[in-house]
């Protein structure tokens, strides 16, 4: 699903109902939306819980171990709230979102230009391939793990180019960051940052250039790509929308 679709249908569902959520409890529902957590399901009724409990309260019941009260002789039962949207994701899991996020972003870019974008990194190339590269050294291995995200074709000329996205909240990104022998020398590394989304070539960063936050390497600026500068604003503003507090 495209993510405008899937923006425009948590905003449908949100519309629904009697609950409103924060910008950050948004950009969560959202990402998990990506990975096909349903948690705009368990916000909601994280919301509705704490809505009850707020009513049955007001009425003057009081917490006794699970009991709440009791009304007309039904005990109510009073249910331990705990917000998911409080809930601290791991370091890697939350990284991993935001990865898979920013990549989306791109991805929808590219296709907002009519490319043709082809998904090409490990992980949905060679499903459950990941597992075996944990366990195992060695110059496949390294190549396997390195692949691209993308493989994208210009419409205009059937170009072809290696794409590879990363999120980084600090704007900042250097060959530092890139592990191991890296085997695709003319893919474009695109870096995306809450405030900006800025491109170097493999090529470029191993002769020492960096991306960083104030660095003037910005993807509106890539004419090899072609890529429309207002459109290019326009994405950048959405990346602003997610990452901004996450």
């Amino acid at each position: 699903m495209r993510l405008s679709n899937m923006m425009e249908m948590v905003n449908h569902r949100v519309s629904k109902t009697l609950f409103t959520f924060t910008p950050a409890e948004m950009n969560k529902i959202v990402a998990h939306y990506l990975r096909g957590v349903p948690y705009f399901d368990l916000a909601l009724n994280s919301a509705a819980r704490t809505r009850r409990s707020s009513a049955l309260k007001s009425r003057g019941y009081s917490a006794n171990n699970d009991e709440v009260g009791k009304e007309n002789g039904a005990v109510v039962h009073h249910e331990r709230l705990e917000r998911v949207s409080t809930h601290a994701l791991p370091t890697f899991s939350a990284n991993s979102v935001k990865g898979r996020v920013a990549e989306t972003i791109i991805q929808e870019l590219f296709l907002a230009h009519d490319f043709n974008v082809f998904h090409y990194g490990m992980e949905r190339s060679l499903p459950g391939i990941a597992q075996l590269t944990r366990k195992t050294n060695g110059p496949v291995n390294q190549q396997i793990r390195s692949m691209p995200d993308f493989v994208v074709q210009d419409p205009r000329n059937n170009k072809l180019h290696f794409v590879e996205v990363k999120y980084r909240a600090s704007g900042a990104f250097g060959i530092q960051d890139i592990k191991g022998t890296y085997p695709w020398p003319h893919a474009f590394f695109i870096i995306v940052s809450p405030d900006h989304i800025k491109c170097l070539t493999y090529k470029q960063l191993s002769l020492g250039k960096v991306i960083t936050p104030t660095c003037n390497n910005l993807l509106i600026k890539r004419v090899d790509l072609g890529l429309d500068r207002l459109r290019i604003v326009q994405f950048g503003q959405l990346a602003k929308k997610f990452f901004t507090g996450v």
